[in-house]
């Protein structure tokens, strides 16, 4: 895996790329011993996506009637579409377990 490179298919800023390559490099040389100040570009860009994935969160919590809404119609369309002896069991939300292939 390189890094540098998943970052800049995420389209990480280039302070952020550059900042990654001088540190995978570091790492090459120096076998991963001893400590350092994380590169301000990285700092700030991990604090950045940490931000927005608990905003991200935080709205997804605000909406639960997206998740009750959909496991209703999945109920309800394991019921009309799925086999007829176990449309009881969908109706009153009961976990249908998947059926086994043979030779498996």
């Amino acid at each position: 895996m390189d890094l540098a490179c998943l970052l800049e298919e995420g389209e990480a800023p280039d302070a952020v790329v550059r900042a990654a390559r001088d540190l995978v490099a570091l790492k090459a040389v120096s076998r991963e011993m001893g400590s350092g100040t994380v590169p301000e570009p990285l700092g700030r860009f991990v604090a950045d996506e940490l931000r927005r994935a608990a905003d991200a969160r935080s709205r997804a919590d605000a909406r639960p009637t997206v998740r009750t809404e959909t496991a209703a119609y999945f109920r309800s369309a394991v019921a009309r579409f799925g086999p007829a002896d176990r449309s009881d069991d969908a109706r009153a939300g009961r976990v249908i377990p998947a059926p086994v292939a043979a030779g498996r």
